[in-house]
Order: structure tokens, then C-alpha cells, then sequence
């Protein structure tokens, strides 16, 4: 895939990019700037691979209807989610197009 055009199309749909050339540098750089939010997880199973919402739920409030933590089932922690500041989720296909 030519990143550089990937990029190019992201940004001129509107999406602010950083690339990474590793996922430890993109966690690093999550972790690092991501602090005092309300972050809402969706199903994906890279991201429970990088360990990503134990990481970010040190400085961040983590929703994640897939594995609640207390006694509050999918639906409630979703409901509480839909505000939250950002959003993490998966999203596979891309295009050089930034077409999803």
C-alpha cells in the first residue's frame, strides 16, 4: 500500500493522521496524549491484542460493553458510552482512496 497517498486521501476526507511504523509506538503515542477523557471501545479484537483500554484507562473513564467489569451489563455501559469523547473501534479495509 502506498501510505503516503492513503494519508493524502485521509486528510483531504477530513481525518487528522498519524502513522506509525509499529503498534508499540502507536500505543506509546496513545498513551501519551490521551489523558482526561471518555473513551467508548467497540468490538476489536487488535486492540484487546495491543492491551490498549488497560492502557489508556489509567489517565482516561473507559467504557467497553464487550467486557464489563462491574455489574452493569452491554446495554448500560453502551448507553453510557455513546457520549464519550472518542471512540476506538476497529475499521480493516481501507483504501489508497480513504475509502471505508
Amino acid at each position: 500500500m502506498d501510505i503516503e497517498k492513503t494519508i493524502k486521501s485521509l486528510e483531504k476526507n477530513g481525518y487528522t493522521v498519524s502513522y506509525f511504523e509499529t503498534a508499540a509506538d502507536a500505543v506509546n503515542y496513545l498513551e501519551k496524549t490521551i489523558e482526561g477523557k471518555t473513551i467508548c471501545f467497540g468490538g476489536s479484537r487488535t486492540l484487546q491484542d495491543l492491551n490498549l483500554k488497560e492502557i489508556v484507562s489509567r489517565k482516561n473513564k473507559v467504557y467497553d460493553p464487550d467486557h464489563p467489569d462491574d455489574d452493569k451489563g452491554f446495554r448500560e455501559i453502551a448507553a453510557e458510552g455513546i457520549t464519550a469523547d472518542l471512540f476506538s473501534c476497529q475499521r480493516t479495509p481501507l483504501a489508497k482512496t480513504a475509502k471505508l
